[in-house]
């Protein structure tokens, strides 16, 4: 596959000298076998790029050299995968470590399936799909099952993860032909078909501006080890939670805990503060808890008080009717609730109304 992309490659190069001249006449250098991109598309998707996608794609490429690039690499060394998988999260998602659709999320936008079924936490508090070392070392895990049960097929091994096998079996099963790469399958409606023409895009860059990656480290994570309130913690750390949120995208924003196991990235400095300030937090975080409890202890009580009946006692000249009338109730549920057999009352009587 490094090969044919190699072969890709150097038409492509002659294509940007030649100032976007047809590539249909290089459509030869391209096996059938190895590919479903014709002449035409590629020309499509080149275009594309030179004219309006290529000022981005440097940027996002370039960042991702600057902080990713290393880590990558070294686990398609690991596992002996194809290189170009390295450049995936930039073809699928752009490096944006966001929810990408309703049922994925983060930056290699793994299912919940394959997230936690490779040992990824994912709870209404907590998602380390947005974590990107250890959703970084899933996704790896995931391509090389996915490479090795598709028999070192490239394509389909991207197709597969980017959708799901199940997905692209039943697609395949609609298909004519045993053929795996028709030019079909890139104008059908199999989605996320489009991420194969940004990893081409990428993976040219990857060619064409051999950047050497920087020495800079991805940020250790401080693993969080009891249970802190979140306002407590963002106080002592001198941060916002605003500014917590976008450091830590694997915790939900609606988080008022912080819970243990929890990995957190900070600052070097906030790292400090964390560690001297540790024994104060869990102090004030115990405080915080048990004026909570308290809050919800008495919210209960109010809310138990408000779904208790109304005992009414009957006073001269009341009747049923007004007494309905004065509760927003019927004369007949004043009956049911109290066993009445007629509308006759006594003074003093009293009476059970429920609350409306």
């Amino acid at each position: 596959m490094r090969t044919f992309l190699l072969i890709f490659f150097a038409h492509l190069a002659l294509f940007l000298s030649a100032q976007k001249q047809s590539v249909c006449e290089s459509s030869h250098a391209l096996p059938n076998s190895e590919s479903f991109l014709c002449a035409s598309f590629i020309e499509e998707q080149t275009t594309l790029f030179l004219s309006s996608d290529s000022d981005q794609a440097i940027i996002e490429y370039l960042h991702y050299k600057h902080l990713y690039d290393s880590l990558f690499t070294a686990y398609c060394t690991q596992y002996a995968l194809p290189e170009e998988f390295k450049l995936i999260p930039l073809a699928l998602t752009h490096m944006q470590n966001i929810a990408s659709t309703p049922h994925k999320a983060g930056i290699w936008a793994l299912s919940p399936l394959v997230a936690t079924r490779n040992g990824l936490r994912i709870d209404q508090y907590y998602d380390q799909r947005y974590d990107i070392e250890l959703s970084t070392k899933v996704a790896f895990e995931y391509l090389n099952q996915l490479y090795s049960f598709y028999n070192n097929n490239y394509w389909l091994t991207i197709l597969a993860f980017i959708n799901s096998p199940l997905e692209l079996q039943q697609f395949q099963s609609t298909l004519n032909h045993n053929d795996s790469f028709p030019t079909a399958l890139y104008h059908s409606s199999l989605n996320k078909k489009e991420v194969i023409s940004n990893l081409i895009t990428f993976a040219y860059l990857d060619n064409y501006y051999p950047t050497e990656p920087s020495n800079t480290e991805l940020p250790k994570p401080t693993v969080i080890e009891d249970t802190l309130a979140l306002t407590v913690f963002c106080n002592h750390l001198k941060m916002t939670s605003q500014q917590f949120f976008t450091q830590n995208p694997a915790v939900c924003s609606k988080s008022e805990y912080l819970y243990p196991n929890y990995r957190l990235y900070i600052s070097a400095e906030q790292q400090l503060l964390y560690l001297s300030s540790l024994s104060q937090m869990r102090t004030e975080t115990k405080e915080a808890l048990a004026i909570a409890l308290a809050k919800q202890l008495e919210k209960e009580k109010q809310l138990a008080a408000i779904s208790e009946p109304i005992i009414y006692r009957v006073k001269s000249g009341d009747t049923l009717g007004h007494i309905a009338q004065r509760h927003n109730v019927t004369v007949a549920q004043i009956k049911r609730w109290n066993n009445l057999k007629s509308d006759m009352l006594q003074i003093g009587q009293r009476l059970k109304i429920e609350r409306p």
